[in-house]
């Protein structure tokens, strides 16, 4: 597909369009749900977890993976997304409590798979997670250390609340990974952008607001 500079700009931006929404949505749902509804820990966080599987796409995509590579070794996808965006000094969130957030990947990854598929937190047969809230840190490590002497078991804290906002910085600098590509290597852009955008294109969706559609079908003359 050639575009000339007016269609390729235009693509860009609703490209870029498609994921500012995207993340905007999730990013305001699990705020408005941490504001309004106290107890709704556990959607928050499968919120967020959506928005790092579907931005682990998006990077694999930006890597040069096509049709159904993208989506053969999950795992990697995803571990590969958080490795890159969230547990690293880039991440401010991350640096600032990375003994709060996460040991690895590979920790992350199997709390993901508990709150997408059962809603609940991984079989604790060969490690603890224990998750906290905006609890105090000095109390937190209080319990940690207890479990820790109480258990031969691996156990390790996370504070959601940490967890979430480092995963939607992450977000940021993806998007900042884009900008060095632009400048590195402009072409490659290009193309991977193009693709990533017949994807959304083809399968993302859009709300339709049936009261104003009702204003425009019954519009009197």
């Amino acid at each position: 597909m050639d575009l000339n500079q007016e269609q390729w700009n235009k693509l860009e931006q609703e490209f870029l369009s498609i994921l500012k929404g995207f993340f905007d949505d999730i990013h305001r749902d699990i705020y408005l749900l941490r504001k309004t509804e106290k107890k709704s820990f556990k959607s928050q966080l499968c919120l967020t977890f959506v928005l790092a599987d579907t931005m682990s796409r998006v990077h694999r995509i930006f890597q040069g993976y096509r049709d159904q590579d993208i989506d053969k070794n999950n795992e990697e996808r995803f571990r590969k997304w958080i490795d890159d965006f969230v547990l690293n000094d880039k991440n401010e969130k991350y640096k600032k409590h990375r003994g709060q957030i996460a040991p690895n990947s590979k920790s992350l990854w199997e709390i993901r798979n508990s709150f997408i598929h059962f809603y609940c937190l991984p079989d604790p047969e060969k490690s603890y997670a224990v998750f906290s809230f905006g609890l105090d840190n000095d109390f937190n490590k209080k319990i940690i250390s207890g479990l820790r002497k109480a258990s031969e078991k691996e156990v390790y804290s996370v504070d959601g609340y940490h967890l979430m906002d480092a995963i939607l910085e992450g977000f940021t600098i993806q998007l900042l990974g884009l900008r060095d590509m632009i400048l590195n290597n402009p072409k490659s852009y290009i193309d991977h952008v193009k693709y990533a955008y017949n994807i959304f294109r083809q399968q993302s969706t859009k709300m339709i607001d049936i009261e104003e559609m009702r204003k425009v079908i019954y519009v009197k003359k």
